[in-house]
């Protein structure tokens, strides 16, 4: 079950604020690599989609164990902060 972890802040400071969740990931688990496309994390969403085939998808139950863990790690490459500019 995926809790709220925090939120983080647009880098251009117009108060967009994107939420960061820990845990399992049951939005990626159901949509698997649309998960990863729909939040721009295109090399992801490939890598799952090889790595579904490879498997069987059987990756598919792996991947939502840490997959907020790199929405978050995505959104700081972004720019994203943890606080607002404003």
């Amino acid at each position: 079950m995926s809790t709220l972890k925090n939120n983080l802040y647009h880098p251009s400071g117009n108060g967009y604020s994107q939420p960061v969740f820990m845990g399992w990931s049951w939005s990626c688990f159901l949509c698997g690599i649309f998960w990863f496309a729909v939040k721009g994390m295109w090399g992801w969403a490939v890598m799952a989609f090889i790595a579904a085939i490879a498997t069987g998808g059987i990756s598919w139950l792996v991947f939502p164990a840490f997959a907020n863990g790199l929405h978050e790690k995505s959104l700081y490459k972004q720019g994203y902060t943890e606080k607002s500019n404003s």
